[in-house]
């Protein structure tokens, strides 16, 4: 569901089933028949296969290496390509491309082979360099800002990874807590979310409980995160 943020008034904790729909952004779900926030929580959690312990270790286990880690879906790659190709593509190349024409043009063919043959391997030689140190990059700041979540299993809280979050997992978020993935809030105290980097509303939205709610979307439901 993006970065929302939980601000509990007050600063108490609110509990919520996360992945009680679907875990966040792209990663396959647990479908439940309807829409997560229009259906009952005790119906909604019984297909999930979760209760008030939380999922064993074992089914959480089992549940991440059937539907994949809780994290954004990439782009296509060649949306990253196009980018690269506009970086390495400068006025310089665009003119001996030309001249290149221009010779094959008079019959000059190996000049002109010559000239193609340069540019090509600079331009591939700068792909190669900028798509290596873009991935390095990448990766480098994934590490550094990786976001735990406590989720409850066996019965016990655990901080896990964000990533490692599955379909059916409860989740507890503090004040100041980022939403790790789209959820049904089941038990809550004075919840608020700011919601400015999902819907560009600039006041925090108020959450609680309701078994039923009619929404297109979960950001319009006020009893799913």
């Amino acid at each position: 569901m993006g970065s929302s943020t939980a601000v509990p008034k007050g600063g108490d904790e609110s509990e919520t089933a996360a992945g009680a729909a679907t875990p966040s952004m792209t990663a396959p779900v647990l479908r439940p028949q309807a829409a997560f926030w229009t259906s009952p929580a005790v119906l909604l959690l019984e297909r999930l296969g979760t209760d008030g312990v939380g999922l064993t270790w074992a089914a959480a286990v089992e549940r991440l290496g059937r539907f994949g880690p809780n994290e954004p879906g990439r782009p296509p790659r060649w949306l990253g390509a196009v980018a690269s190709l506009r970086r390495v593509v400068s006025p310089l190349v665009v003119i001996l491309l030309i001249a290149s024409a221009v010779l094959a043009a008079l019959r000059e063919l190996i000049d002109a082979a010559v000239i193609a043959l340069l540019v090509g391997l600079s331009v591939g030689i700068d792909l190669l360099q900028a798509h290596h140190r873009s991935l390095r990059a990448a990766e480098r700041l994934r590490r550094r800002v990786e976001v735990q979540a406590t989720v409850k299993r066996d019965g016990s809280w655990h901080d896990i990874s964000v990533r490692d979050i599955v379909p059916g997992d409860r989740v507890r978020l503090s004040a100041g807590d980022i939403v790790p993935a789209d959820a049904r809030l089941i038990s809550a105290n004075a919840l608020l979310l700011d919601e400015a980097s999902y819907t560009g509303e600039s006041l925090p939205v108020e959450r609680q409980l309701s078994d039923t709610v009619i929404a297109v979307d979960p950001a319009e439901a006020s009893n799913a995160l």
